[in-house]
Parts: structure tokens; C-alpha cells; sequence
């Protein structure tokens, strides 16, 4: 697991206003103080993934695509029993059913009913996931979001990052008001923002005349590693030079 941490702050001896990227900044004192940002950044291999399937059917009566939804759900359902995935790690919602209109005349018209189901799915064995989608998608699936990774870390992960984006503000804190000749106070106020990403994606792309071995090879997902990030938003009250807090 990686660390990455970055630090920016500001000196400001009256208000100071926030960037609009913290969703609940914490607030600002009418006192003296200084503001500082630090980001941390971890990053796993993944353990798992997550996955949202769709199914949806239209027909012309309601009950009728209720039906087939519930045909093609378990029909789903047993093709992810007979891959191995548990039945803790499978969701299904409720059955959704929206009115299908015609609007190509100047009266709108029924013209039928859809009905939706949505399947969310924990895959711990990151290797069936091309087996996942052809089995799925021959069961009836329409549509299969993009796999979501996940890592059995992430609470540590969050901890690790916290303390460690904390330590870095107070340290650029204290560097800048030693440079302005004054003391570091103590904080004042303190907010996070946590964001996730993930980042890579499919193995290669195609240049050239590469082998068809090759393509095959580039074609090939890869999941790319787990990525987690806080923003720590710290404002400390500042006080004379000869007057510095201890941490």
C-alpha cells in the first residue's frame, strides 16, 4: 500500500475564504489564524469487485414485464450460483415499472411498460469476471455497469491516510508561521473530504500490425489498483512568536 501526501496553506490575519471544492468546510475565527489543506493519497491491489447488472423488459402489459423480469432475474441468479458466488454477496431491488410512450404523434400514446431490476453483485474471484459477463449476458442481462474495485484494506487505508494528511498540515502550518515570526495556536476548526478513484483500465491498445494473439492479449481487462483520497482542511489560531504552543 502507498502513501502519497500533499500540503498547501495560506497566512491570513483576517477572513479567509475556503476553496468551494470542501463540501463542509470547518469555520473560520475572527482572530488571527491560518488555513491549511493537506491531501493524502492510498492506493491497494484489488480484492474484489463490484458490479451493477440491469434487467429490463418492455411489453405491453405491465404484469407481462413484470413477469419476464422475473424470469430473466432468476435466470441470472442461477447462472451466479453456478459460478461460485455466495448468495450474501448478491442484491436484487424491486421490480420498477415505467409507462413506454409514443411521442412521434401530437397525442402521446401508451404504447407498452417497461419493467427494470437492478443486481448488485461482490465478485471475490477477480478472474471469472469474462466467464461473469458471458454467462450473465446469455441469462438475459441488458446491461452490465463497469466493474467497481474494492480492497478488504480500505478502512486502514482511510486511517493510514487521515493521520498522515493531518501530520503534513500541521506541519506546513507550523513552517509558514514560523516564517510570518508568529507562534502556531492550536486548531481551531478541522473538516475532510474523502474522494475515490480508480485508475487504469484495459491492458494495451492496438497499434500497428500486432499478432492477433497479441490483440487478444491487449483486449483483456485489468483491474486497475484501489485508490483512496482525503482532503484534510485545518484552520489554527495563530499567536505572538513568544508564545508558541506545544503539539
Amino acid at each position: 500500500m502507498n502513501i502519497r501526501n500533499y500540503a498547501s496553506a495560506a497566512l491570513v490575519l483576517s477572513a479567509y475564504v475556503l476553496s468551494a471544492r470542501a463540501s463542509d468546510p470547518p469555520a473560520l475565527p475572527s482572530a488571527p489564524h491560518i488555513v491549511v489543506v493537506g491531501s493524502g493519497t492510498a492506493t491497494a491491489q484489488p480484492d474484489y469487485l463490484e458490479l451493477t447488472l440491469q434487467v429490463s423488459k418492455t411489453r405491453q402489459d405491465g404484469l407481462q414485464a413484470k413477469a419476464a423480469v422475473d424470469t430473466t432475474t432468476k435466470a441470472v441468479l442461477t447462472a451466479l450460483r453456478a459460478l461460485g458466488v455466495k448468495r450474501e454477496h448478491v442484491t436484487t431491488s424491486q421490480v420498477t415499472l415505467d409507462v413506454v410512450r409514443d411521442y412521434e404523434h401530437d397525442t402521446p400514446s401508451i404504447v407498452g411498460y417497461e419493467a427494470g431490476r437492478t443486481i448488485e453483485v461482490e465478485l471475490r474471484n477477480m478472474t471469472l469476471l469474462d466467464q461473469l459477463v458471458q454467462e450473465v449476458t446469455a441469462a438475459g442481462v441488458t446491461a452490465i455497469w463497469s466493474p467497481r474495485v474494492r480492497s478488504n484494506l480500505e478502512a486502514e487505508m482511510k486511517q493510514q491516510v487521515l493521520t498522515r494528511a493531518v501530520e503534513v498540515a500541521r506541519k506546513e502550518a507550523d513552517s509558514l508561521a514560523t516564517a510570518a515570526g508568529r507562534a502556531l495556536g492550536p486548531v481551531y476548526g478541522i473538516a475532510t473530504r474523502e474522494a475515490r478513484s480508480w485508475q487504469g483500465g484495459g491492458s494495451g491498445s492496438v497499434f500497428g500490425d500486432a499478432a492477433d494473439d497479441e490483440i487478444e492479449d491487449w483486449l483483456v481487462w485489468v483491474p486497475p489498483p484501489v485508490q483512496i483520497t482525503k482532503e484534510v482542511y485545518v484552520v489554527f489560531l495563530l499567536g505572538p512568536a513568544s508564545q508558541r504552543v506545544p503539539e
